[in-house]
């Protein structure tokens, strides 16, 4: 599921600014009611102190007060125990027998801080115990005006602060939009790598990716490009040496023209099947391209070629068999891996001359696996072996009419299944095809050092 970048940064500090206004409210709350608490804490010990400060006799008697409600900031004394200074209806119901010190207490429902005293008074007068009370709320209400003083500019800020950082996000992303529509903007044909000036940092790895994508892009299309002219000016020699040829047919007379003219015919049409064929193949290697690779077992595919092909090697006397047949696996496709033996053995084959012999070897070295065929044919000049590989390369030398397209499909096929080729002289005359590959489970390809 797609989301947006933008969105996903806005939400991100949304949430982290609301949790930090939250938290700041908490930390706000706190400290102001923790100073509301010691400012009133400090009333109440003053108050305490001017109680102290005189002597009260405890044989003064005190009218009684009717019945009234304290307003919340008001200083409230009254005596603990027993004394002479009367029991008013207003009297807070504090408990006698807690010690000395600052309380909050809930009395009628109402709560109350209180700080209890005692008056040490002289030898004559007995010690005297206060209680001097004042109502939370009077705090609590001081708390709460001061945090709100402290988070309103806070609060006010939020909205302003998520404007900013939304249009600061929307202009830093612009860069990706534009690149969007850059590329939107752009034709098949237009494979030019992207600018890389006054891109951030941020994105400089990600357009290096795309520009290192076109690159590839870039250079398999004008290989495919070449690869279809060629084959274009390939397809088109024998079709037109095929339609003289029909034409040349068309015109005998006898039987014996007629025969004359269709060995050439034949022969035409055989090596237009095997152009065709290997344009088949190699179209069908394009497709494979994301086929997903499996355990082969490559001893089956060489020797199901080498049964398919020995009826060739029959019709040229050429002693075709297998030195070495290990039973082996490699990651691949079936269809890869055959390929790639067929066109290595019919190639043997096709440029060893008759009664020539053609040796095929199946092994294993060092955790890879080799595919050997040694062939008693006129061998590849040294100046050649590196072109061979290329499309429609043909060698001077060779007289058997070809394609060109055997070792291209080869060595298309190695470099996708991770394994590598390599083509050498015979000091006694011939080629030695080598093909090697990682072992299945172990498919790092590092050549063995014998090679």
């Amino acid at each position: 599921m797609n989301h947006s970048l933008q969105q996903n940064l806005n939400r991100r500090i949304l949430t982290a600014t609301a949790l930090f206004a939250l938290l700041a409210s908490a930390i706000s709350g706190w400290l102001a009611f923790n100073e509301a608490r010691e400012l009133q804490d400090n009333l109440l010990r003053q108050a305490a102190a001017l109680v102290d400060s005189h002597t009260i006799n405890s044989a003064q008697t005190f009218p009684r007060s009717e019945p009234r409600a304290y307003p919340e900031d008001m200083l409230v004394l009254q005596s603990l125990g027993a004394t002479n200074l009367g029991t008013s209806a207003n009297s807070l119901p504090i408990p006698v027998e807690l010690n000395d010190g600052l309380y909050t207490l809930n009395l009628n429902d109402i709560g109350w801080r209180v700080l209890i005293v005692s008056q040490q008074n002289n030898d004559k007068l007995p010690t005297q115990r206060f209680a001097i009370s004042q109502q939370t709320e009077a705090r609590d209400e001081v708390a709460w005006n001061s945090s709100l003083h402290t988070l309103l500019p806070v609060l006010l800020l939020v909205p302003i602060l998520m404007g900013i950082v939304t249009y600061a996000i929307k202009q830093s992303i612009q860069p990706i939009s534009d690149l969007a529509q850059e590329l939107d903007e752009r034709d098949e044909s237009n494979l030019e790598l992207l600018p890389k000036h006054s891109i951030p940092t941020e994105l400089a790895p990600f357009i290096e990716s795309i520009n290192r994508l076109l690159k590839r892009l870039k250079r398999a299309i004008e290989l495919q490009r070449r690869f279809v002219a060629d084959a274009a000016h390939e397809l088109r020699t024998p079709v037109t040496g095929l339609s003289l040829l029909a034409d040349n047919l068309a015109r005998a007379t006898t039987m014996t023209e007629i025969q004359e003219r269709l060995i050439p015919l034949q022969a035409g049409l055989q090596r237009t099947q095997q152009l065709v064929v290997q344009l088949l193949d190699f179209a069908r290697l394009q497709s494979e391209a994301s086929a997903k690779n499996q355990p082969i077992n490559l001893q089956d595919i060489v020797q199901e070629v080498i049964a398919e092909l020995y009826p060739f090697a029959e019709h040229k006397s050429i002693d075709l068999g297998m030195l070495r047949n290990e039973s082996l696996q490699v990651m691949g496709t079936k269809t890869s891996l055959r390929t790639l033996t067929h066109n290595a053995i019919d190639n043997a084959l096709r440029y060893t001359p008759n009664h020539g012999k053609v040796d095929v070897s199946l092994y294993t070295l060092d955790g890879f696996s080799i595919l050997e065929i040694e062939d008693t044919g006129c061998g590849i000049p040294v100046e050649d072996i590196t072109h061979v590989f290329e499309a429609f390369y043909r060698v001077g030398v060779n007289t058997e009419p070809g394609t060109g397209l055997g070792l291209a499909i080869t060595q298309e096929i190695a470099n996708r299944l991770g394994g590598k080729i390599y083509l050498e002289n015979r000091p006694e005359g011939g080629l030695r095809f080598r093909y090697i590959q990682g072992l299945y489970l172990n498919t790092e390809i590092n050549s063995p050092a014998c090679v």
